[in-house]
């Protein structure tokens, strides 16, 4: 099979799309504390320095997650091809963009205390 067909577009594209999605919450973090849009857990919403630190802090992250998903997304192709890449990636993907939330978690009580006032 051919490098560009569709179902090797779409699976090399998961990566670029997570990247695009963090880069523009980035961009365009919420201003307010919300219920719909951003890093929404008890931790971040405690405060609006703890929200404005989470939305900061947990794109950041997500970014760099996207790049290491990206980057073994094309390791794994290269190296192993689609039967395995496929899979792999998707699981990877998802364990690395879950891991932004323990990461965010640890930066926001090692700033803030249990009431979202800076320590």
């Amino acid at each position: 099979m051919a490098l560009f067909q569709p179902i090797y577009l779409v699976h090399l594209a998961f990566g670029p799309l997570i990247l695009l999605v963090a880069w523009i919450f980035k961009k365009n973090p919420p201003k307010r504390i919300n219920a719909f849009y951003g890093y929404r857990t008890s931790t971040s919403m405690k405060s609006q320095a703890a929200w404005e630190e989470a939305n900061r802090f947990s794109a950041n992250v997500m970014i760099w997650m996207a790049g290491a998903a990206i980057l073994y997304q094309l390791v794994t192709q290269v190296f192993f091809g689609f039967i395995v890449s496929f899979p792999t990636s998707g699981v990877f993907l998802a364990i690395t963009q879950l891991a932004t939330i323990p990461i965010t978690e640890l930066h926001l009580k090692s700033i803030f205390d249990q009431a979202g006032r800076r320590k």
